[in-house]
């Protein structure tokens, strides 16, 4: 059989399990038309888009002045309740779709190349989750949001130097000087040759207060002589 006929045959079955079971989007639950991935047009053209990367200063570059050195910060989408970021980060963090925060890596990486705050950027580190939470829920949505930036721009993302040693408490109550307080010895560098000299961008899902991209990047910048750079899915407004 040609490769035409197989591709034609698995389109073809991709459209009849589409009818029972129909892709939604995952800011609205509309139902996803042929051509739409992940989320609709409609969504995204109303998406709560920070526009962050062509400001400075902004919001984010603000959370961290005076606290750590820190080349350039962004998020992509303002989060608040009720809004579409808020389903859509309900949905990676919640029902396991790893690859919707990839796909918003994509669509941010897109951005970033265009900026100059962030198109000289020589790695990426994702905020890493301890290895008993990461195995309970089976991935971590920063290392994929890591993936989908790192493809448009074309740099490696890199999983291996910034390890966290111990679970956090949670924080959802704490202010930032609490959250900050609770990161404690959390983390640790190893083989910090492999970034010494190098422009990193440090991701995470949201940024709230900012407390643990904080630590990161102070203990980052402790151990190494690399530049750091900050880069967020949302932030809270």
């Amino acid at each position: 059989m040609s490769l035409s006929k197989i591709l034609k045959i698995m389109t073809l079955l991709a459209d009849f399990v589409s009818l029972f079971y129909p892709k939604v989007c995952a800011a609205c639950d509309g139902e996803l038309l042929k051509g739409e991935e992940f989320i609709c047009i409609d969504c995204l053209l109303q998406l709560p888009y920070t526009g962050f990367e062509n400001q400075h200063p902004n919001a984010v570059d603000q959370m961290f002045w005076g606290r750590v050195d820190i080349e350039a910060a962004t998020a992509y989408l303002y989060f608040k309740k009720g809004n579409r970021t808020r389903k859509i980060m309900h949905r990676i963090k919640y029902k396991g779709e790893k690859e919707l925060a990839q796909h918003i890596g994509k669509m941010m990486g897109e951005k970033l190349k265009q900026t100059e705050r962030f198109n000289a950027i020589d790695g990426i580190i994702p905020i890493p989750l301890h290895k008993k939470k990461q195995r309970k829920r089976g991935f971590n949505q920063s290392e994929w949001f890591a993936k989908g930036l790192a493809e448009k721009l074309e740099i490696e993302v890199i999983t291996n130097v910034l390890l966290k040693t111990s679970e956090t408490k949670s924080q959802t109550k704490k202010n930032r000087w609490q959250r900050w307080l609770n990161m404690g010895e959390q983390f640790i560098i190893q083989l910090p040759e492999t970034i010494n000299n190098k422009h990193i961008l440090l991701v995470d899902d949201i940024v709230t207060t900012g407390a643990t991209l904080e630590a990161c990047a102070a203990l980052l910048k402790k151990e190494t002589s690399c530049k750091i750079s900050i880069a967020t899915m949302a932030v809270t407004e």
